[in-house]
Order: structure tokens, then C-alpha cells, then sequence
């Protein structure tokens, strides 16, 4: 055996290697992460009409809380990107799930609107770091051949934690009081933050590329791909090593990406405005409609499981026939389905069935939309500009839900119908501008073997 038998790229050994038990166990945990990072982002929403009453607080005052908390978020997405490249996937991991889990925990504790303030950002925090590492993770430990579905599920894992919360929520707070779903939303997530630090491995990449030759090897042979004990690693490219002129976020505007890098901040900003629209105010819309606590979250956890089911059936049909077809006819559809919310929410004989399926229907469409728009980012773009493409795209679309939060509180102030009415108009934004690219993706049918 020679010293160059010695010498491996861990990404190669991943990517051809087996998707062993260990892997899956790996990859699901990591998404738990994401689905209580997901019902943390939304359980505010199905609280603040009982802390208004109990405060005697309008809805309009939770306005900047809701800005604030989403500022706090895309903070934490930069620092935890910054934290995940520097100490590991899963120390990152293990600490944002501990950290939005405590702050959590203390919301309950608080007795004035300004600790609410006070926990929730730094809730938040922790919040917005854990979605890219856990999914920054699931990609490094998966084979190539599952990534994208593996990475996709793990996106879809958001709403799936806002269903999650909305059926805890229908559960306890008709019977106990807004205090007990937080204490549970914070105590799930320290629970969960516990097993992983206990179980959940180091990404093999991140160690061979900091010099961790012999962990990342141990790893690696408890992933079922064979290796020798003292193997050593040749480091991946970084960032750093490219040239100062493709490191600059002004290659994003160049000529030959301006059109479709400015289409996609739009359609990420518009489509952000509608999900966040509901994500904190429908609840108190059908506060306001007159329906109590529980209907209220069975609401939002239809949005969001119609939205899981929507993201799936869309990528599915986006794999065979390309992008543009499937993305215009789900905004499209997603616009009918606010439309259709807005002209009939007023009616005195709605039923609670019908309503329940059309905010499902219109959870289908957006989430779908939302989902699809990440994959749309990082692979529309060369490889050069791949990462830097979706984190502005990501940072742009938290701009639209920083909005979200005053639009909605001005929206309550208007009939019911204006609120449905504004979400048409976000989604015919957005699906003008999914229409205006001039890059899309090719379907299976389409793609040849060369284009890999």
C-alpha cells in the first residue's frame, strides 16, 4: 500500500458511499432540530391573543416584537453560519437547539411586555443559527444520489413544526393558559438538545478539513464506508482561496445574473410577506372573526400540513417538468385560493370546514412556492456564486418578513377580507416575478447527461 492509497477526499467517500442506518438516524435528529425550530418561529403567534387579554394589550402592540424576533433570527442565521464553519455542524447544532429552548422557557416567566421583548430576541437567536447548520449538516453526511431529497425534507421540516405546535396549542389552550404551551415549546427543545449532544456525530468533512483526520475517520467507518485507520485528507477548496473580485456579493449583478438574481429577491421578499402574514397573525385574525383559541390553532396547523404536502407534490412535478411551468401554476393557484378567502370570509353562513380547507389550500400553494424558491437558488447560479445566491436570497426574503409583521397589524385594523385580499396581491408579485427570470430549471425530460 502506498501513501497515496492513504489519501482520500472525504466528499468523494460520502458521496459514492452507502446511506447506512447511522446516516438516517443522523439526518432525522438533526431535522428534529428544524421541526422544533419551526413550531418555536410560530408559537408566539398562537399565544398573543391570550397575553393581549391578560396584559389588556392590543394586537397592534405586538407589531415591533414580531419585526424585532425576525430581525433576530436572520442575526442569528449570520452568526450561526459564522459559529457552524468555525467550532463543527454539531456543537452549533447542540448549542442554538439549547439556547432558543432556555430563552424560550423563560417567556414564560415574563410579566411585562418588555421581557417578552427580551427573551423572545434572544430566543431568536438561537432560532434563525440552527436551520442552516442542520441542513448545512444533513448535506455533508448524505450521499449524493438522496441529498437533495434529504436537504428538501429537512426544509419542509419548518412547517412541519408549525403543525406541531398548532395541535399542541388546540390542545392546551382551551384549557390552561398561554404560560403552559410556551414551558412546553421551551422544554422540548432542551430535551431534544440533550440527546443530540449525546448522540449525534461530528460532519466528517468539517473534521477532515480541520485537521481531524482520525476522527473523521472513526466517523466515517461507523458510516459504513471503508477506510484505512490512518487515512489522511486532502482539504476542500474554501472560500478564502478564491480570487477578492468572486468573493464580493457584486458578482451576484453582473451582467449575465442581474435579471434573475433581482427576480428572485423579489419572488423570495413577496412570497416571505404571505407566509409570515399568517404565520403570526392569522391566529389573531380568527381571534377576531370570534373563534376561540383552539380553532385558531387547528388553523394554523392546516395552513402548515397542507403546506408539507404542497412542497412535496410541487417538487416532485418541478423534477420532471422544470420550474417555470409548476411555480407559475402554484402562484397562480395561490392567488385564486387568497382571492377566494377574501370574498367569502364575510359570509354570515361560513362554515368552519370550508374555511379550514381553503387556508389548507392556500397553505399548499404558498409553502410550495416558498420551498421551491431555495432550490431555485442554489441552482440557478455557477458553482462560484452558488452560496452566496441563496444566503442573499434568504436575507432578502427576512426583509419581507420583518414587513410582514406591520403589515399584518395594520391589516387587522381593516376587515377581514382586506387581510386575504393582501395575501393575492403578495403572491401575483411574486409570480410576476418567477415569471420575469430568464433562468430556470430543466426538468428530467429536458436534462441531458452532459449538463452534469
Amino acid at each position: 500500500m502506498t501513501s497515496v492509497d492513504k489519501v482520500h477526499v472525504v466528499a468523494d467517500l460520502i458521496d459514492r458511499g452507502p446511506w447506512s442506518p447511522m446516516q438516517k438516524a443522523a439526518a432525522v435528529l438533526a431535522a428534529c432540530a428544524v421541526t422544533l425550530d419551526g413550531m418555536d418561529i410560530q408559537v408566539l403567534s398562537l399565544v398573543v391573543p391570550q397575553i393581549g387579554r391578560d396584559w389588556s394589550l392590543s394586537k397592534s402592540s405586538f407589531a415591533l416584537l414580531f419585526a424585532l424576533s425576525l430581525v433576530a433570527v436572520a442575526a442569528g442565521t449570520a452568526m450561526g453560519g459564522w459559529l457552524g464553519d468555525r467550532f463543527g455542524r454539531r456543537r452549533t447544532i447542540v448549542l442554538s437547539v439549547a439556547w432558543f429552548g432556555a430563552f424560550t422557557l423563560f417567556m414564560a416567566l415574563s410579566r411585562s411586555l418588555p421581557g417578552l421583548y427580551a427573551f423572545r430576541l434572544l430566543s431568536g437567536l438561537g432560532i434563525g443559527a440552527a436551520l442552516p447548520n442542520a441542513a448545512a449538516y444533513i448535506a455533508e453526511i448524505t450521499p449524493l444520489r438522496v441529498r437533495t431529497a434529504a436537504v428538501s425534507a429537512t426544509i419542509v421540516c419548518i412547517p412541519l413544526g408549525g403543525v406541531v405546535g398548532g395541535l399542541i396549542g388546540a390542545e392546551v389552550l382551551p384549557v390552561a393558559s398561554w404560560r403552559t404551551l410556551i414551558l412546553i415549546a421551551g422544554v422540548l427543545p432542551l430535551v431534544l438538545a440533550a440527546l443530540l449532544a449525546l448522540v449525534l456525530p461530528e460532519s466528517p468533512r468539517f473534521l477532515a478539513t480541520s485537521g481531524q483526520s482520525p476522527a473523521a475517520v472513526s466517523i466515517l467507518r461507523r458510516f459504513g464506508i471503508r477506510i484505512q485507520a490512518d487515512a489522511e485528507f486532502i482539504a476542500e477548496p474554501r472560500q478564502a482561496d478564491l480570487p477578492p473580485e468572486e468573493q464580493s456579493l457584486r458578482s451576484l449583478l453582473g451582467p449575465a445574473d442581474l435579471r434573475n438574481t433581482l427576480c428572485l429577491w423579489a419572488a423570495f421578499c413577496f412570497c416571505m410577506i404571505s407566509v409570515y402574514l399568517v404565520f403570526n397573525w392569522l391566529p389573531s385574525l380568527l381571534s377576531n372573526l370570534g373563534l376561540g383559541p383552539s380553532a385558531a390553532s387547528k388553523g394554523l396547523a392546516t395552513y402548515n400540513l397542507y403546506g408539507i404536502v404542497g412542497t412535496l407534490l410541487l417538487g416532485i412535478w418541478m423534477n420532471r417538468a422544470g420550474s417555470r411551468i409548476p411555480l407559475l401554476v402554484a402562484g397562480a393557484a395561490a392567488l385564486a385560493t387568497a382571492l377566494w378567502l377574501g370574498l367569502t370570509v364575510g359570509s354570515a353562513d361560513r362554515s368552519l370546514a370550508l374555511f379550514s380547507f381553503q387556508i389548507g389550500a392556500h397553505g399548499f400553494f404558498v409553502n410550495g412556492v416558498q420551498t421551491a424558491l431555495y432550490a431555485m437558488a442554489a441552482q440557478i447560479y455557477p458553482t462560484r456564486l452558488r452560496s452566496r445566491g441563496v444566503a442573499a436570497a434568504s436575507a432578502i426574503g427576512r426583509t419581507g418578513a420583518v414587513l410582514s409583521a406591520f403589515l399584518g397589524s395594520r391589516a387587522l385594523h381593516h376587515p377581514a377580507s382586506d387581510y386575504f385580499f393582501l395575501l393575492a396581491a403578495m403572491m401575483a408579485c411574486a409570480a410576476l416575478s418567477i415569471q420575469m427570470m430568464n433562468t430556470h430549471l430543466p426538468g428530467a425530460a429536458t436534462t441531458s447527461a452532459a449538463e452534469y
